[in-house]
């Protein structure tokens, strides 16, 4: 059975973070709001255009890009402090939130899980 996006924001779900106070994400929840930063106004249109906004960062982090499906569920685990979706019709659209701005350009400590402390602007991290 095919997972659906979930009925609430998740509004009071709070940040996972590590000891020094960063905040820990995936390498493909940083990738997901690379894409979205690319996007106009930093919103995507539907799930299809954020996977394809983010695949070419996802390549960043690991030798090969995961499978859509992998980053599909990589959306359903978006905070909702970084990224607000809402439905529209039947797709999702993404809006890239001041929050996740603030992680891609270095303001809010980022740690990603198993590869180290997010630089923005480096080539590896």
């Amino acid at each position: 059975m095919r997972q659906r996006a979930p009925k609430s924001h998740g509004a009071g779900r709070p940040e996972r973070l590590s000891r020094d106070g960063a905040v820990l994400m995936s390498h493909n929840h940083i990738s997901l709001l690379q894409g979205l930063l690319d996007r106009p106004h930093g919103r995507a249109e539907s799930r299809r255009d954020l996977i394809a906004a983010a695949q070419p960062y996802v390549v960043r982090y690991r030798w090969r890009a995961p499978s859509w499906w992998t980053m599909c569920l990589a959306t359903y685990t978006l905070n909702p402090s970084w990224v607000h979706w809402r439905r529209e019709g039947s797709r999702l659209v993404y809006t890239l939130l001041p929050r996740g701005r603030a992680i891609l350009e270095g303001k809010v400590p980022a740690r990603i899980l198993g590869v180290g402390m997010y630089v923005p602007g480096s080539a590896w991290l």
